[in-house]
């Protein structure tokens, strides 16, 4: 019998895992990319504590920074250049 000290269960599809498999905690590589894309796509989002960056931080300000700054960096830019 498997000890349940040795397992987990893989966080995608909790299916049981051995601590010893290649892909731990996943139970395979296909879990492993998938879990990846969320996070890349920020399905998975860790809380923030605006408090962090003390009484001057308005978190409007980066929003609204965040929208001039991918226009600067947009193709148009460098489809001009060629």
């Amino acid at each position: 019998m498997t000890d349940p000290a040795q397992t987990g269960r893989c966080p995608t599809c909790e299916t049981a895992v051995r601590r010893e498999a290649e892909a731990y905690p996943f139970c395979s590589e296909r879990c492993r990319v998938i879990d990846l894309g969320n996070w890349l796509s920020e399905n998975y989002r860790l809380p923030a504590d605006d408090s962090q960056f003390g009484d001057d931080y308005d978190s409007s300000e980066e929003a609204a920074g965040d929208s001039s700054g991918s226009s600067s960096g947009s193709s148009s830019g460098s489809s001009s250049d060629r």
